[in-house]
């Protein structure tokens, strides 16, 4: 009986993926090399992309690597990071990664958030995460919040193909107005970039009308000229109007 046990016990199955590392010891060990290895643990099973239940289930030991990646701060797990962000098909990791990227906060940590916020415009989740990871940082976020504004208007100035350019459009209109929101709850350190984007022409209506909205909430009086001046403008005018009265009373 001992020998049929032995040649028939339980065994694991050679497609058993192995145990999952223990992220709690990896952090507490510090082990920035081990949390990187982790953050492609079953990312793929066999060569393959496993079943969603699977992806799920796997998922969840690379977010807290990307998570204990970020509470450690140490900069060498950025590429690990990009990679993650760009490779990982559960965009939950994808998310985890762009927030260790935000509390890691080197330049070029923050360089690819803001990318981010460009690149992941067809991609909500993520795109919003970027966008807010960069709000959280305050004062720090202004000049990347400019650049992913500057470098999404690019995007849709290079797309040539009408319908994509029409999409990108409508996309980036909504990506846009989160970034006004940012640098509202910024406050007036924020004021002459609203101002900038108040004042461009180029800039997508929309996006300028919830600039108005801002300015008026956060009440300085730097923005009351540029206010005054979208008045000629009849797309611009009730809400320009509503945006000075709301400056006035603050």
């Amino acid at each position: 009986m001992d020998y049929l046990r032995s040649l028939f016990g339980k065994k694991q199955h050679p497609l058993t993926p192995p145990a999952p590392p223990s992220i709690t010891e990896l952090k507490n060990n510090r082990d920035v090399d081990g949390l990187i290895r982790a953050l492609t643990y079953n990312q793929y099973v066999n060569g393959r992309v496993p079943e969603w239940g699977e992806a799920l289930g796997y998922s969840k030991f690379r977010c807290e690597a990307a998570e204990a990646l970020g509470e450690i701060g140490d900069p060498s797990a950025i590429e690990a990071l990009v990679s993650s962000l760009e490779k990982d098909y559960v965009p939950d990791v994808q998310i985890a990664a762009i927030f260790a990227l935000e509390k890691i906060g080197t330049v070029s940590a923050l360089d690819t958030i803001v990318d981010a916020v460009v690149n992941w415009v067809f991609n909500p989740p993520i795109h919003t995460a970027a966008i807010s990871a960069l709000g959280r940082l305050g004062e720090l976020s202004i000049k990347p919040l400019i650049i992913a504004l500057e470098n999404g208007a690019g995007r849709i100035e290079s797309e040539k193909e009408d319908y994509l350019r029409s999409e990108l459009i409508r996309r980036w209109e909504y990506a846009s107005e989160r970034i006004v929101v940012a640098f509202e709850k910024i406050g007036n350190s924020a004021v002459l970039p609203l101002v900038a984007i108040l004042q461009s022409e180029s800039t997508l209506t929309r996006t300028r009308l919830v600039a108005a909205t801002a300015l008026g909430r956060i009440g300085d009086e730097r923005a009351l000229a540029s206010l005054q001046g979208i008045l000629t403008d009849e797309r611009l005018r009730k809400v320009g109007e509503e945006a000075i009265i709301l400056l006035n009373k603050e």
